[in-house]
């Protein structure tokens, strides 16, 4: 505590008593006070700085992350058979709600397959969309397309890119009686050929009437298939296409079998 005083002509007129401690502390609480405002202003400023910056990541960054997936997808157009390399192909985000069944995300996938029917650019893509080059005529093999009036019988399940076993075998027309006025045609068989006569073939394709390919309706089994087979298409060589004319002159019709 200090005491100030103001004499006039020898005289006291004025005298101030101070309490230097209590001013002190009053001074302190101020000092904190402001501290604590400017504190508190800082933290508003930063809050929103990051507000601000959540807003910006999540636009930009993070509604792509969480709502819309990585999948490939074809540069340009490419026709039936085409060859698949890493070239024709590009990574693009798609909405995750818009996605179909399975699309492809992998490159390596699909790389070294080939397109089995006009696939345009920009459109998500499934496996199912392609298949083993396998399927394509190498030198000196054709697509051949087995009559229908050579087949004895064909499985209802064979599929494209089955190895279909050919097996010639010869048959005589016999009458059977119903019972009733019109007769059927019932086929025996009569003649058989050694083993070393059956052809393995690829199957290329296998047709409904409408000229649609028939397949599985199950990605695991074949109980059923989306319609009847009316044509099947073989990779042949004109050897093999030569010996199976060559039993058929001599009469002979051809059970079509896979294993």
């Amino acid at each position: 505590m200090s005491i100030d005083s103001l004499e006039l002509n020898g005289k006291i007129v004025l005298r101030i008593t101070k309490n230097t401690k209590m001013d002190s502390r009053r001074d302190g609480v101020y000092m904190r006070h402001k501290y604590s405002e400017i504190f508190r202003g800082l933290v508003g400023i930063i809050l929103c700085l990051a507000a601000v910056a959540g807003i910006y990541y999540w636009e930009v960054y993070g509604r792509t992350e969480f709502t819309k997936k990585d999948i490939m997808v074809l540069k340009e157009s490419v026709k039936p058979l085409t060859y698949i390399t890493e070239d024709h192909l590009v990574v693009v985000k798609r909405e995750v709600t818009t996605l179909i069944e399975d699309p492809v995300i992998d490159a390596r996938k699909i790389m070294g397959q080939v397109s089995k029917h006009y696939i345009p650019s920009n459109v998500q893509l499934s496996d199912v969309y392609f298949e083993s080059p396998g399927l394509l005529p190498q030198e000196g093999e054709y697509i051949f397309q087995i009559p229908p009036d050579w087949i004895a019988s064909v499985p209802s399940t064979l599929r494209r890119s089955d190895d279909a076993f050919i097996y010639p075998v010869k048959y005589s027309k016999s009458k059977v009686d119903t019972g009733t006025i019109a007769e059927t045609v019932h086929l025996t068989p009569e003649q058989t050929v050694d083993a070393d006569a059956i052809k393995c073939l690829k199957i290329a394709f296998v047709k409904n009437q409408a000229n649609q390919e028939v397949q599985s309706i199950g990605k695991t089994d074949r109980l059923d298939g989306t319609s009847s087979i009316s044509t099947i298409e073989m990779i042949a060589t004109l050897d093999d296409v030569k010996l199976l004319n060559s039993y058929r002159e001599e009469g002979y019709k051809f059970m079509i079998m896979y294993r």
